[in-house]
């Protein structure tokens, strides 16, 4: 018995030092290595379609009347931070319209007014019952995904990856209709576009992964959204280029 308990204890030691053996020779780990990697991004131009009605429109009174329609939401599936930004968002637009000196409609009171059955159908009605002269709709707005493998290094030397690297943007559509006139007369589709001037960022060297990382830091760089403020900004410039718009066709 004891032979037999002294050759299990060393079949078990010579065991044991087998896999000493092979988890000594285990490969280790390859640390990361990170490289800077400036991206710049060709910016996306906007589309701007208007229709020759539109400049008797905007000269049939000295101070033209506009209201701000926006897309219909579910309140039951939006969240209070994006009821905040849209609020940011529709404020912004009509701060800018305002400003130009045009008489912004109250959104609230205009609703109320399509409400009537007898009103919405009609659009004589409306201009007699809100005298307002044009309706301008934002459509919708949303992220845009923009793509690509091309940067420059640290030298100044264009490279390209083995994957894709994505960037946020965003875009916005408006239409604009003439109430009086019951027709569209304007439609704009507007874009931010990141990275136009450069984004320098950290990328890992070591395997292909499209994660990009703050220069600085070891947490994940903004990319993958639009800041809020980035956001606010580019409806106040998206306000400011269609005022242009329209003071270029009186």
């Amino acid at each position: 018995m004891k032979k037999v308990q002294l050759h299990l204890i060393g079949i078990t030691v010579v065991a044991i030092g087998i896999l000493g053996v092979i988890g000594s020779k285990a490969p280790k780990p390859i640390p990361i290595e990170y490289t800077q990697a400036t991206f710049a991004l060709q910016p996306k131009q906007d589309e701007i379609f208007t229709k020759p009605l539109l400049a008797k429109t905007l000269n049939s009174a000295e101070n033209i009347s506009v209201v701000l329609r926006v897309p219909a939401s579910e309140e039951d599936k939006i969240t209070e931070a994006q009821k905040l930004i849209n609020n940011t968002i529709y404020s912004t637009i009509e701060k800018e319209f305002a400003k130009a000196n045009y008489i912004v409609r109250d959104r609230a009171m205009f609703a109320k007014v399509l409400e009537d059955d007898n009103v919405s159908a009609d659009y004589a009605k409306i201009h007699n019952s809100t005298k307002t002269d044009l309706i301008l709709e934002l459509v919708s707005y949303g992220d845009i995904k923009h793509n690509t493998n091309k940067f420059t290094d640290k030298n100044g030397i264009e490279q390209t990856a083995n994957v894709n690297f994505a960037f946020t943007g965003t875009s916005a559509e408006f239409k604009l209709i003439s109430v009086k006139d019951n027709d569209l007369v304007g439609s704009y589709t507007f874009y931010y576009t990141p990275c136009t001037l450069g984004c320098t960022y950290r990328i890992n060297a070591t395997r292909a992964s499209n994660k990009l990382y703050a220069i600085d830091t070891d947490r994940d760089a903004p990319y993958e959204y639009v800041a809020p403020d980035v956001l606010e900004n580019f409806f106040k410039e998206c306000s400011v280029r269609l005022i242009k718009e329209l003071e270029a066709i009186k």
